[in-house]
């Protein structure tokens, strides 16, 4: 839930020595497709990009791939008293992205929040879920560094990294006509839809991705053979 609904997160219950081995194997394919520029699609969020540099996560970084986790804290953290006593009934544990129990400390399972403990009880569900993956993009970052030097990588940003990989987005209009739906009496040579598609003809792919985003929540096209949903 929020902007990179079409973004993928690595499974943070994956532990295992063979599963980080293969997250480490996903960083040195990135590493590959940096030197040999031949691009690959890892459809990832901020969150991964930054963990593979070293940057700092900031709260809209989760914000961006768990909305509503985000908003529910907000809301705990902002209740009067009365309203905390009546609508809140929460310990101290919190899910990942994979459906798991995190105890947000030793014993969370048996201690109630409180309403003096709201704020911590909040901060730290919002840590836990913003590094749920660290061993995961830890592995990723080893495998990505045994082929590309970290002190190199140190001069880009998580968006230099992204574009480094998976190059710039195409958004073809015609495969995104191809793959559209009309509704409400329109049709593929009504009027008002020939302009639209003559004007999104006339957009950059940093504007389609943006039209993309506002429309549909991605910010790229699906795979050739994966359109499982039409263009609304």
């Amino acid at each position: 839930f929020g902007l990179n609904r079409d973004k993928w997160v690595p499974n943070p219950g994956a532990k295992s020595s063979s599963a980080l081995g293969m997250y480490e194997f996903v960083g040195a394919l990135m590493g590959l497709a940096i030197r040999t520029k031949f691009y690959m699609p890892f459809a990832l969020p901020s969150l991964v990009w930054k963990a593979l540099l070293g940057e700092k996560l900031v709260l809209g970084d989760l914000d961006a791939i768990d909305k509503l986790t985000v908003q529910a804290m907000e809301q705990i953290a902002a209740f009067s008293r009365d309203d905390f006593g009546v609508v809140v009934d929460e310990v101290f544990t919190t899910l990942d992205s994979a459906g798991n129990v995190i105890e947000l400390e030793e014993g969370g399972t048996s201690r109630v929040v409180t309403y003096e403990d709201r704020t911590e009880f909040t901060q730290a569900v919002l840590a836990a879920r913003l590094h749920e993956a660290d061993d995961q993009t830890r592995a990723m970052r080893r495998g990505l560094n045994s082929v590309i030097p970290a002190r190199l990588l140190a001069l880009f940003s998580w968006q230099d990294l992204e574009l480094l990989v998976c190059g710039r987005v195409d958004i073809s209009i015609e495969t995104l006509r191809a793959h559209t739906v009309y509704r409400g009496g329109y049709s593929a040579s009504h009027p008002v839809i020939a302009t639209f598609w003559k004007v999104l003809e006339s957009f950059s792919m940093d504007e389609r991705a943006l039209f993309l985003k506002f429309v549909w929540g991605r910010t790229r096209l699906p795979l050739q053979d994966s359109w499982v949903q039409q263009f609304p």
